[in-house]
């Protein structure tokens, strides 16, 4: 029962890094179209801090350091770079029935 846990853990934190990505990056474009800058640069700031806290949740999944979050100020080019990381978490051994 605890294995089941965690991994609706992982499934959890994965739809919420991906709806971080997805809106962040929606959210990037959208602040070109205001005419009035503080609402743009608000927008551009909230863009960036979704995308990096994205990344970061990224990296964590696949086990890797944290600074692998960076990737997220190059967005959406470094989504790519992040879906092509090896996998590196260590998942316990399945027991045997």
């Amino acid at each position: 029962m605890a294995m089941e846990e965690k991994e609706l853990s992982i499934a959890s934190i994965s739809r919420i890094r991906t709806i971080l990505l997805v809106i962040g990056t929606a959210i990037g474009y959208l602040s070109i179209l205001p005419e009035q800058l503080v609402l743009a640069y608000s927008m551009l700031m909230v863009s960036i801090c979704m995308s990096v806290y994205g990344c970061y949740l990224w990296a964590r999944l696949k086990g890797r350091h944290w600074i692998w979050m960076a990737f997220g100020l190059l967005a959406p080019a470094g989504f790519l770079a992040l879906a092509l990381l090896k996998n590196k978490r260590q998942e316990p051994p399945k027991p045997q029935a």
